[in-house]
């Protein structure tokens, strides 16, 4: 069991590293302020230290763990990358709204990583979950990211990242992480 956790964060963190390909520089916010969100709950998570039930998925091999013991900021990085509001971006997106959902697709032509993000919103007008879609396709590799976030009461309820990766010289591989708190 203990091959799969060092493979299993062996493989996540290439995936953090070949996708931390977006710039960085934020101004104004014309979109919704993810990143801002992620890091108020990483706060959050930090201090409150809550068990985690947590289950990795690499191909078809599966490991379950409860933990306190999280480093919620790269745990939660894939989510941060999934912010959008940066000044490169400011014209990349058509936005759609309602009064319960706010919902960004990256425009015809556009080639960014997020595909597409959208918030839900409580009837408190509180973000409730959070879904995004991250892309990436060029000579070396393809990936594709689903990321889903779920709140409740403002907290951290459970999440999930669905990814795949091709290399140019390999088979697809898929990696999962289920977290509920």
């Amino acid at each position: 069991m203990k091959k799969i956790s060092h493979i299993s964060y062996f493989i996540f963190h290439i995936f953090l590293l070949l996708s931390c390909t977006q710039e960085t520089t934020i101004s104004k916010k014309n979109y919704f302020d993810l990143a801002g969100l992620i890091n108020q709950k990483v706060i959050e998570l930090n201090k409150n230290k809550p068990t985690i039930s947590k289950t990795l998925i690499i191909n078809e091999q599966k490991e379950n763990l409860k933990t306190k013991d999280i480093d919620w900021q790269k745990e939660l990085e894939l989510f941060t990358q999934a912010d959008i509001n940066k000044q490169a971006f400011q014209l990349s997106y058509a936005e759609q709204k309602t009064d319960s959902t706010l919902v960004y697709e990256l425009k015809k032509g556009e080639k960014l990583t997020v595909k597409s993000l959208k918030i839900s919103f409580d009837e408190n007008k509180t973000p409730k979950k959070v879904e995004a879609i991250l892309s990436t396709k060029n000579y070396l590799f393809e990936s594709e990211k689903k990321l889903l976030m779920i709140l409740e009461n403002e907290k951290l309820k459970s999440y999930e990242i669905d990814t795949w990766q091709e290399l140019f010289i390999g088979k697809r591989k898929f990696f999962k992480v289920l977290g509920e708190i």
